[in-house]
């Protein structure tokens, strides 16, 4: 994955939850009240179901004034005193309650059953593209391949996990890191994305090349790190931050592997990487 991308990522994540909170809280809340309340009177029988059209029905009989969004008893002081003065209660409601159905039909001004079957194809698609990856992986042909479980925070020189050259490993990461004191949780694939997103850069870096806190490995005797927890972007990537990231690679040389966190203050982090290593040997 790109590091353009990787930033792009977060900064959307970032955005998105701000964005919400920040629309909860300048009138979003309210929206919802206003839904609910509306709901709630239109279901106990105190207003009717189409209260825009009922208001505007009313001020082409002259009965109210229109004034912007809003409605007054401008020409009958005397009806509104009177409405203000009849008793509505549960057991005197103006209109006729209406059943669960009947209500969700007013609100929705159509039928609930059509209500329910978008609802019900919207999360179908939601779940489709979030599940798309899993339905449509193919497993691959593991009969000759060793199979190890690690939880990796810090580096380790595995001498249980000893590769031949020709052999192909194939390394598969979740799970997250806490990364220092403000920049929260990170993936395998690690970041470039530092507080709010500004750029990290690579000062904390064992390797620069390769993103803040991702996974390394390499073969004992290499000079250089790989990255061992990288996806190819897409739209499915965006959302899916829990997909396992996957690096394959042939080894080089004969060797063992070991692994590391591209950081230079670990023990700032808390939490692991949970890595599955499968190693098929070559023929």
């Amino acid at each position: 994955m790109s590091r353009d991308i990787e930033i792009i990522s977060h900064s959307f994540f970032n955005g998105l939850c701000i964005g919400t909170l920040a629309a909860l809280w300048y009138g979003g809340l309210d929206v919802i009240k206003h839904f609910i309340l509306r709901f709630i009177l239109i279901w106990q029988g105190y207003i009717p179901g189409q209260y825009n059209k009922f208001l505007d029905y009313a001020v082409q009989l002259i009965f109210l004034n229109k004034i912007g969004d809003g409605y007054e008893f401008k020409y009958h002081p005397h009806l509104r005193d009177h409405f203000a003065q009849s008793p509505v209660t549960a057991n005197n409601p103006v209109w006729k309650q209406l059943s669960l159905k009947q209500a969700l039909s007013q609100i929705f001004g159509r039928s609930p059953r059509r209500v329910a079957s978008t609802l019900i194809i919207t999360l179908a698609i939601i779940l489709l593209v979030i599940l798309l990856p899993a339905l449509v992986f193919k497993p691959t042909d593991d009969t000759l391949a060793d199979t190890y479980f690690r939880e990796i925070n810090s580096y380790i020189a595995d001498d249980e996990i000893c590769v031949l050259p020709g052999d192909v490993v194939t390394v598969e990461a979740t799970g997250s890191i806490k990364v220092g004191y403000l920049l929260g949780s990170v993936n395998p694939e690690g970041t470039d994305a530092g507080f709010l997103g500004f750029p990290l850069g690579d000062v904390f870096n064992i390797v620069p090349t390769i993103p803040h806190a991702a996974l390394m490995c390499r073969v004992t005797g290499d000079e250089m790190w790989r990255q061992c927890a990288v996806r190819e972007p897409s739209i499915v990537d965006l959302l899916l931050f829990w997909e396992p990231r996957k690096v394959v690679f042939t080894v080089p040389s004969s060797g063992c592997l070991e692994f590391d966190i591209n950081d230079t203050e670990k023990e700032n982090n808390s939490g692991i990487f949970n890595v599955i290593i499968n190693v098929k040997r070559g023929l």
